[in-house]
C-alpha cells in the first residue's frame, strides 16, 4: 500500500558592478521558478536529507498508537447542516528522518479551528467511500487518517464549489511513504491513506495561518 507531494521555493540574484580587468567577471545565478499555491510554507521547511543513516535524528513524540482529536467548535453535525473544514491543497516530501503529509485548510462560517481527526494504522482492506471498492497501495502498511468534519466541496457557497482541485494520489522522493491517496470526501467525512514499507512511528501536529494538518511518519536508520 502507498503516498507523496511537492516542495519549491523562489530566489533570484542580480549581477554585481563590472569587476576590474584584474579580477575575473562573477557569473550571476539563475533566476529560480516562483513558488506555487502548494508550496510549504518555512515553517514546514527542514534541511534536506541525508544519504547517511547515522545523522537521521530520532522522531521525538513519534509512536505506532492511534491519535484521536476531537474538534472544539463543538458536538458533530449530525443530520444538520453545518461548516466543513474545507480541504484546499495536500503535499508530501521527504525531511530529515521522516517523510511529511499536510492538508492544507480553509473555512466557511465561524469554524475557527482543525476538524476533528483521527490517524491509525489499518488493520484490513482500505475501501473507497462511500463505493466500498478495494484500494490498490503501494507499500505493505495504510497509515489512515479521517476527518470530520470536513469536505474538498464547498456545499455552503452560492453555487456550491469545488474547492480541493488537486489529484487523488500523490507521489514524491520519500523514504518510507509510497504515496498518498484520497479514499472518501463523503457527508463531511475526508479520508486519505498514506501507504508506507512496514508500519513505522508517527506523530501528529497542528500548525496555523494556514490552518494545517501534519503528519510526520519515521524514515528507518
Amino acid at each position: 500500500m502507498a503516498f507523496t507531494a511537492i516542495l519549491v521555493l523562489a530566489a533570484c540574484g542580480t549581477s554585481p558592478s563590472p569587476p576590474s580587468s584584474s579580477s575575473p567577471a562573477p557569473t550571476s545565478p539563475a533566476p529560480s521558478p516562483t513558488p506555487s499555491p502548494s508550496s510549504p510554507s518555512p515553517s514546514e521547511s527542514t534541511p534536506a536529507p541525508t544519504n547517511s543513516p547515522s545523522a537521521r535524528p530520532t522522531l521525538a513524540g513519534a509512536a505506532l498508537t492511534p491519535v484521536r482529536v476531537e474538534s472544539s467548535d463543538g458536538p458533530p453535525c449530525g443530520d444538520q447542516l453545518c461548516d466543513n473544514a474545507l480541504i484546499r491543497t495536500v503535499r508530501l516530501a521527504a525531511h530529515d528522518g521522516y517523510d511529511r503529509f499536510v492538508i492544507e485548510f480553509r473555512y466557511t462560517g465561524n469554524r475557527s479551528t482543525l476538524p476533528a481527526y483521527e490517524v491509525s494504522y489499518a488493520k484490513g482492506t482500505i475501501t473507497k467511500d462511500p463505493s466500498g471498492q478495494p484500494i490498490e497501495l503501494s507499500g505493505s502498511a495504510a497509515l489512515l487518517i479521517r476527518l470530520t468534519p470536513a469536505s474538498g466541496f464547498d456545499t455552503m457557497a452560492t453555487p456550491p464549489a469545488l474547492v480541493y482541485t488537486g489529484p487523488d494520489r500523490i507521489t514524491a522522493h520519500t523514504g518510507t511513504v509510497t504515496e498518498a491517496a484520497l479514499v472518501g470526501d463523503f457527508e463531511a467525512v475526508v479520508s486519505w491513506v498514506l501507504g508506507t514499507r512496514g508500519k513505522q512511528p508517527f506523530r501528529v501536529l497542528t500548525l496555523t495561518n494556514p490552518p494545517r494538518l501534519v503528519i510526520d511518519v519515521a524514515v528507518p536508520r
